[in-house]
């Protein structure tokens, strides 16, 4: 069964989930070790419906008034998943 917290679907979005790790990426805030998970208050952005322009650059000016509002964190939804290859 995919999960659906995958970072990595070699197969398609049906086909079996890939465990892969970040430990390769070179970070260069190397001294944030991101929020306590209390504080975490998702947004579940889709950026092809969050802005006019449907882009990610048009996205980041409206960033502030969601955290304005309480957000914490911004899960990006995939633009283009779709089943099979």
């Amino acid at each position: 069964m995919p999960d659906p917290a995958s970072r990595f679907q070699p197969l398609g979005v049906d086909g079996p989930s890939l465990l892969c790790t970040s430990d390769r990426f070179a970070w260069k805030q190397t001294g944030w070790r991101g929020r306590p998970w209390e504080e975490a208050l998702f947004y579940e952005l889709h950026v092809g419906t969050f802005t006019r322009e449907g882009t990610y650059t048009a996205a980041i000016e409206h960033l502030p008034g969601l955290a304005e509002i309480g957000f914490t964190a911004i899960e990006l939804m995939p633009i283009a998943q779709f089943p099979g290859r």
